[in-house]
């Protein structure tokens, strides 16, 4: 009874996957205007995303709207690297801002390039599906701080 418990454990375990629903928020900026908010969105794109694969895919001031595909990277067993994929849009209006995240999917960076894949336990270890919301909140966290407060570097002159 013990070994059938432990198979069902096991199983149940092995077929786990990481809940990717969409996330949104809604920042309120007080004193920025549409122009000052998609611009420093834009920062925070180019600070966050360092990656040649993380693009702007769309970018229209009028609309106030960037699109960027991106990813957080996950630990993972082995020495290799889990990254989970992100559809980032973000909607500008004076005095807010609106982030909404879409988790797409899993890869598995290898030696030799990357397999994509579902993120369920068939593919990656439990510990990297226990990571991924909480990889996904800090990426979220970080929007909020540097849209609130945080400063691109730059040379002060000196």
């Amino acid at each position: 009874m013990k070994k059938l418990l432990l198979l069902v454990f096991g199983i149940c375990i092995g077929c786990a996957s990481a809940d990717l629903t969409e996330k949104s928020d809604v920042i309120n900026l007080p004193g920025m205007s549409k122009q000052q908010i998609f611009e420093k969105s834009k920062q925070w794109i180019t600070y966050k995303f360092a990656s040649g694969r993380a693009v702007m895919d769309y970018k229209d001031l009028t609309t106030g709207r960037i699109i960027a595909k991106g990813y957080v990277s996950l630990d993972s067993m082995m020495g290799s690297m889990m990254n989970v994929y992100l559809i980032a849009t973000i909607d500008s209006v004076n005095g807010k801002v609106k982030l909404t995240l879409q988790p797409q999917n899993c890869q598995i960076q290898a030696a030799r390039g990357g397999m994509e894949c579902p993120c369920t336990g068939a593919y990656i270890s439990p510990n990297a599906i226990e990571q991924i919301p909480i990889k996904i909140d800090s990426f979220r966290e970080d929007f909020k701080t540097y849209m609130t407060g945080g400063k691109a570097p730059a040379w002060d002159g000196k």
